[in-house]
C-alpha cells in the first residue's frame, strides 16, 4: 500500500485556540474528518475505483500477514481518550533467536539492622473532646551482596549463552513521623461528631555500591553509584458526622495530602584500560529529579446499622496534581499533570437470622502512575534491563464486586459458605517490552543515541492497556463426624483471569484458568490430642494469544498434616508434614525436581514449675525439600528451585511470665498463655492452606487484579 505523509506546521497559539474552540474532538481528529468529507465529494466512479483498489490491496496484505498474525500496535492516550493504531509495515521477526527458556543461579548474602522507636499518648481534654498522638522513629542499616549466572537456551538450537552479574551495595535509611486524631462531640445529639486527623512524615535513603553486568556480545559494564533520596509528606483531613434517626448516619469528609520527593543518582563507570573508576560522572547513567504531589479528596458517606444488618456507601471525588522536573543530565520540566477520578464503595451485610448472613461489596479504586513511570528518562544502568518512563500515562481504574453467603448450623454444628467475585481494570499500567531484538537502537527523549540491545537485552516502557479482568468463586461445607469426634470440611473453587501485555509491538493476552477442591479432617475430641489432615488438587491452564510456546496445562497435588500429643507430666510431641507434586509440566520444567516432601518433628518438656519449656526440633527430617515453585504473569512463566537449608536441628527455651493452668470453671490457659474456653465446639471451616476458599493463583481472593508482579499459581 502506497502512502504519503502530510506534515502541517501550525503556530502553537493557533493550535491552542483551535483546540479550545473544538468540542468533543481534538484538532487532529477534526482534520481527519475534513479529509473524509473531501474524499466523499469526489466523483462517484473515481471514489468507487480508489475504494476498490484499496480494499483489494488490504485483502492481499491481510492474507500475507495472516499466517504469522504479527501486527504492530501502538497505544496513544490524548485528551483523556485512548486509541490503538495498526501499522501497515511488515515487522521483522528474529524468531530463530528467541530464547525459549533460561536457567539462573543466584547467590545472595545480606546483613540488616533495624532500630525502632514508637510512642503513643491519649489525652481526654473533656467529656466531649479527645486527642490521640503517635510518633515513630526508625533507622535501618543494611548491606547486600549478590552474584548470578544466567544461561540462555535459544530455540534455534544454537549454543547457550552464559552471562554473569554481581552487585555489592550499602543502604541507610531514616524514617520519622507523627500523626494525631482529634475527636469532638458536638451538641447533645448522640452521633454528631467532628474528626480531625493529621500526619507528617520525613524519610531519607542513602545507598551506594558497585554492580557489574554483561551483554551477550561480551561487552561488560561495571559502575559505582551513589543515590540520595528524601521524601516528606503532610496529610490532613476532617470528617463531620450527622445522625439520621436512631440507626443511620451521614458524613462529609475532606482530605488533602502533599508529598515532595527528591531523587539523585550519580554514577562513575569503570575504565578497563586503567583499571580504575573514572573521576567524572557519567551522564548516561545518572539523573537528578524533583517531584511534588498534591492530592485532594472530598465526598459524602452514609451508614445504616440495625439488628445485624449494615449498609454503608461512600463516594469521593479525587484530584491529583503532579509537578516534576529533571535537573541532570539535562534540564527537563514535565508539564503539570492533573488526574480527576471518582471512586465509590458500597457494602451491604444482611443478617437473615442467627445462622444465615449475606454480604455484598462493590468498590472502585484508582492507581496513579509513579514518578519513575512518568519521568521521560531512559535508565540504562542495567544493560540487560533498560527502562524508560512515559509522561502520557493515565491512572488505572478498577472495579471490584464480591458476594458471599454464610450459614452456621448452631444445633448440628455445620457450616456452609459460597462466594462469587470479579474485577475489571481499565487503563491498566503494563510494560511494553522489546526483547530478543539484537541491535535495537535506544534514544534519549532529546533524540540522542544511547545504546543498542544485545541478544539477551530487554527494553521496557510503561503504557496504558485495557483488557485486564477476572472472575472467581468457591463453595465449602463442613460438618462433624460424631462417631470419630472430628470435623470434616470439603470445598471447591475456580477462577478465570485475563492479563494483557505488549511484546515487540504485539499485544498478548494471557488467560489463566484454575480450579480445584479440598478435603480436610480435624480432631475435636480431646485437648491432649490435636491433629489436622488435608488434601487439595488444583488444575491450572495458561494460554497466550501471541504464541503457543508459553501455553501450559498441569495439576498440582498438595497434602498436609500435623499432630500434637500432650502428656500429663509436661511432655509434648509435635509432627507435621507437607507433600506437593506438579504433574503435566513442560519438558523444560521436568529438568527440575518438582516434588516436595517435608517433615518436621519436635519434642518439648515443661520445666521450672511449667513456666518454661525446652524444645528439641528437627526440620526437613528426610532432607526432601527441593524448593520448587512456579510463577507467571502476562509476559512469562517461571519455574524456580531455591537452594535452601536442608535437614537441620534446633533447640529452643521459652519462659512464660503468665500463669499456666486451670482458671475459672470451663476455662484454661494454653501453653501460649492465651485464655480459652474448654468446650470442644465445631471448628471454623476453611479451605486448607490458610487462604479461605481462595484460588491457588497469585491474585488475591475475591475480585483480584494482577498486582504488579508475577502471581503464584500453585
Amino acid at each position: 500500500m502506497r502512502g504519503r505523509e502530510i506534515t502541517l506546521w501550525l503556530d502553537e497559539r493557533w493550535y491552542d485556540a483551535l483546540s479550545k474552540h473544538l468540542k468533543g474532538e481534538t484538532l487532529e481528529e477534526h482534520l481527519e474528518n475534513v479529509l473524509d468529507e473531501m474524499c466523499n465529494q469526489l466523483p462517484q466512479r473515481e471514489y468507487e475505483r480508489i475504494s476498490h483498489e484499496l480494499w483489494a490491496e488490504q485483502q492481499a496484505e491481510k492474507e500475507a500477514r495472516e499466517a504469522t498474525r504479527r501486527f504492530a500496535v501502538f497505544h496513544v492516550t490524548e485528551g483523556g481518550s485512548a486509541d490503538y493504531f495498526l501499522t501497515e509495515e511488515e515487522i521483522e521477526s528474529n524468531a530463530d533467536d528467541i530464547y525459549e527458556h533460561y536457567d539462573a543461579t543466584n547467590n545472595n548474602a545480606s546483613k540488616n539492622g533495624n532500630h525502632n522507636f514508637n510512642a503513643r499518648t491519649e489525652l481526654r481534654i473533656s467529656e466531649r473532646q479527645r486527642l490521640m498522638v503517635r510518633a515513630q522513629l526508625s533507622f535501618n542499616d543494611s548491606w547486600s551482596n549478590g552474584n548470578s549466572l544466567n544461561t540462555y537456551f535459544p530455540i534455534s538450537g544454537a549454543d547457550s549463552i552464559l552471562l554473569q552479574n554481581w552487585n555489592d551495595n550499602d543502604n541507610r535509611s531514616l524514617n520519622t513521623g507523627v500523626n494525631g486524631n482529634y475527636f469532638l462531640r458536638i451538641g447533645e445529639k448522640a452521633g454528631r461528631t467532628l474528626h480531625v486527623s493529621f500526619n507528617a512524615n520525613y524519610s531519607t535513603n542513602n545507598s551506594g555500591g558497585e554492580n557489574y553486568s554483561e551483554k551477550a556480545e561480551n561487552d561488560p559494564i561495571q559502575q559505582k553509584s551513589n543515590s540520595d533520596n528524601y521524601n516528606y509528606s503532610l496529610n490532613g483531613g476532617v470528617t463531620y458526622a450527622e445522625p439520621i434517626g436512631s440507626h443511620a448516619q451521614a458524613t462529609i469528609g475532606y482530605n488533602v495530602n502533599y508529598n515532595k520527593s527528591n531523587a539523585d543518582r550519580l554514577t562513575n563507570l569503570f575504565d578497563w584500560e586503567t583499571g580504575e573508576y573514572n573521576e567524572f560522572i557519567s551522564p548516561e547513567y545518572s539523573n537528578r529529579n524533583n517531584t511534588d504531589y498534591l492530592t485532594q479528596r472530598v465526598g459524602p458517606g452514609f451508614r445504616f446499622s440495625n439488628d445485624g444488618t449494615t449498609v454503608s456507601a461512600q463516594v469521593n471525588y479525587q484530584n491529583v496534581r503532579m509537578n516534576s522536573d529533571r535537573e541532570y543530565p539535562a534540564v527537563y520540566v514535565l508539564p503539570e499533570k492533573t488526574f480527576h477520578n471518582i471512586t465509590y464503595s458500597v457494602m451491604t451485610r444482611i443478617k437473615i437470622n442467627m445462622e444465615n448472613r449475606i454480604m455484598v461489596r462493590l468498590n472502585s479504586r484508582t492507581s496513579n502512575p509513579s514518578v519513575t513511570q512518568l519521568q521521560d528518562v531512559v535508565d540504562i544502568s542495567n544493560v540487560n534491563n533498560i527502562r524508560s518512563g512515559n509522561p502520557k500515562l493515565q491512572p488505572s481504574y478498577s472495579h471490584r464486586l464480591n458476594m458471599s453467603y454464610n450459614h452456621s448450623g448452631i444445633e448440628k454444628g455445620t457450616t456452609f459458605s459460597i462466594y462469587v467475585g470479579g474485577s475489571k481494570n481499565q487503563r491498566q499500567i503494563v510494560d511494553s517490552v522489546v526483547m530478543n531484538q539484537p541491535g535495537y537502537e535506544i534514544y534519549s527523549p532529546d533524540g540522542e543515541f544511547l545504546t543498542t540491545l544485545s541478544s539477551t537485552g530487554r527494553y521496557s516502557k510503561p503504557v496504558n492497556l485495557s483488557g485486564d479482568w477476572s472472575y472467581n468463586g468457591g463453595i465449602s461445607y463442613g460438618f462433624p463426624l460424631n462417631f470419630m469426634g472430628c470435623n470434616f470440611n470439603i470445598g471447591a473453587h475456580g477462577s478465570y483471569n485475563q492479563s494483557p501485555s505488549i511484546l515487540n509491538g504485539v499485544i498478548n493476552r494471557s488467560k489463566y484458568v484454575s480450579g480445584g477442591g479440598s478435603v480436610s479432617l480435624s480432631s475435636n475430641f480431646s485437648e491432649y490430642v490435636d491433629f489436622n489432615l488435608s488434601y487439595s488438587p488444583n488444575y491450572n491452564k495458561v494460554t497466550n494469544t501471541m504464541s503457543d510456546n508459553g501455553n501450559n496445562e498441569y495439576m498440582r497435588h498438595s497434602a498436609w498434616g500435623n499432630v500434637r500429643v500432650v502428656f500429663g507430666f509436661g511432655l509434648t510431641l509435635w509432627a507435621n508434614g507437607n507433600y506437593s507434586q506438579y504433574v503435566g509440566l513442560s519438558e523444560n520444567s521436568k529438568r527440575l525436581n518438582n516434588t516436595d516432601f517435608i517433615c518436621n518433628f519436635a519434642i518439648g518438656m515443661k520445666v521450672l514449675r511449667k513456666m518454661g519449656e525446652v524444645q528439641l526440633t528437627v526440620n526437613d527430617a528426610f532432607n526432601r525439600n527441593t524448593g520448587f515453585s512456579r510463577s507467571w504473569n502476562s509476559m512469562y512463566m517461571q519455574n524456580s528451585r531455591n537452594e535452601i537449608i536442608g535437614r537441620y536441628y534446633g533447640i529452643r527455651f521459652t519462659y512464660n511470665l503468665r500463669r499456666y493452668g486451670q482458671t475459672r470453671k470451663g476455662e484454661v490457659i494454653d501453653e501460649g498463655g492465651v485464655r480459652r474456653n474448654n468446650s470442644r465446639g465445631n471448628r471454623p471451616m476453611g479451605i486448607p492452606g490458610g487462604r479461605p476458599m481462595g484460588g491457588p493463583g497469585g491474585r488475591p481472593g475475591g475480585f483480584g487484579g494482577p498486582g504488579g508482579g508475577p502471581g503464584r499459581i500453585g
